[in-house]
């Protein structure tokens, strides 16, 4: 699987965080010329492919109609990515048109994204059977359909990203990463942090994963050519009241702005059903292809809270030009 110059390559979600931050790793290959990209794109999610290349820009509508001999790859990032979309939504955007392009592909590599929301609340283990697990959004459902149609497939990568952050995810709205919503909050509402907790937890905690370590890990898994479900996520798992915490420092620092962090108590019915409350991705089946490296989780941590505080200083010398 690995990829050459030579290769044409289909990326659904093109516009999109991951799918733009993919084709900027391939610009760094040397890969561009032959990049077609898949999308439906808005005025702020065209700004992710400011400065990239690639061939040309398709619609989902007009994607197979690409000549008759397709491409050599395809990385399917596109989706319908928000947890509280309507099952028929997710089932025609996640499930259905993924058949498709999979069957477009005609047995070259295909390579796509799921999601550790198919996990739930239950372990975030990539070596648990799909018959095992209990998704519960329509989303997750959407994801876990596809997981299954695809399972013995041996053109198939499959990707379980856990919360990625980083440039790149301005058009996503409300389903952006805690991080840039929350930094967002305080530079542009003037407004105190609110971290949500329910019930007796304390703290709702995510695997936050830095954009270009995600990326790292997929090249590394596409170079290995390994086929099959693997987890995208760091290991170690991060508060939201922790996260809140390293935003409201580096924004004093940066900006001199005073950001206070508050709790806020909420009722389990608030978050709805499918809500995933702690994330942190078992990654012994990765490691096990692609080397787990020498950072123990503290140093994994350090590189996390380093990324967000770089990413923070991002958002703050670049919103007003995706967003506004």
């Amino acid at each position: 699987m690995k990829i050459i110059k030579s290769d044409n390559i289909l990326v659904t979600g093109g516009a999109g965080f991951i799918g733009s931050n993919i084709i900027r790793r391939l610009n760094k290959m040397g890969i561009g010329s032959r990049i077609t990209v898949c999308d439906r794109l808005n005025e702020k999610s065209q700004r992710n492919l400011v400065g990239l290349k690639f061939h040309s820009i398709v619609s989902p509508e007009r994607v197979f109609n690409l000549p008759a001999y397709g491409p050599d790859i395809i990385i399917h990032m596109g989706a319908t990515s928000s947890t509280n979309a309507g099952f028929s939504e997710c089932f025609e955007n996640n499930y259905e048109f993924s058949k498709e392009l999979f069957c477009f592909a005609k047995g070259n590599p295909f390579i796509y994204a799921s999601s550790a929301a198919t996990y739930a609340n239950g372990q975030c283990d990539d070596t648990i059977p799909l018959k095992d697990l209990r998704p519960k959004s329509n989303y997750a459902i959407s994801k876990h359909f596809f997981d299954q149609y695809v399972e013995n497939c041996s053109n198939c990568l499959g990707l379980k990203f856990f919360n990625v952050f980083g440039p790149g995810e301005w058009a996503k709205g409300d389903m952006a990463s805690y991080i840039l919503n929350q930094t967002l909050r305080a530079i542009r509402e003037k407004k105190q942090l609110s971290v949500y907790e329910v019930g007796v937890r304390t703290n709702i905690c995510r695997d936050f994963v830095p954009i270009d370590y995600a990326i790292d890990k997929m090249f590394a898994l596409v170079e290995k050519d390994a086929r099959g479900l693997f987890n995208i996520g760091t290991g170690c798992e991060l508060s939201f009241t922790y996260v809140a915490q390293i935003i409201a420092v580096e924004l004093g620092r940066i900006a001199r702005t005073k950001v206070d962090v508050l709790t806020d108590k909420k009722d389990p019915s608030f978050f709805g059903n499918g809500y995933q409350y702690y994330t942190k991705s078992v990654n012994e089946k990765i490691d096990s292809v692609i080397g787990g490296g020498n950072l123990s989780c503290g140093d994994t941590t350090e590189l996390i809270e380093q990324s967000i505080r770089d990413y923070v200083g991002y958002i703050l010398r670049n919103y007003k030009y995706y967003l506004d």
